[in-house]
């Protein structure tokens, strides 16, 4: 089944981004990061893929996800 889950962007103090999964009940954790914020969402979606196919590998159940990105205030 396929949800829906927050991805948090932060901006570090060296002016890179980085991207997180704000999803503690799922079983697995996808982070990225990137100079820019395109950059570490692209990076967050590969390792998403990254994990989907580690799952299969090892033919374990994978969760699906859909995910909402967000930029905190």
């Amino acid at each position: 089944m396929k949800r829906i889950a927050k991805a948090i962007i932060e901006r570090a103090n060296d002016g890179n981004y980085s991207v997180y999964m704000d999803a503690d009940d799922m079983g697995y954790l996808v982070t990225g990061t990137g100079k820019t914020q395109e950059e570490a969402i692209e990076c967050f979606k590969k390792g998403y893929e990254d994990m989907k196919n580690y799952y299969a590998e090892v033919g374990k159940e994978f969760e699906e996800a859909e995910f909402e990105y967000e930029i905190p205030s």
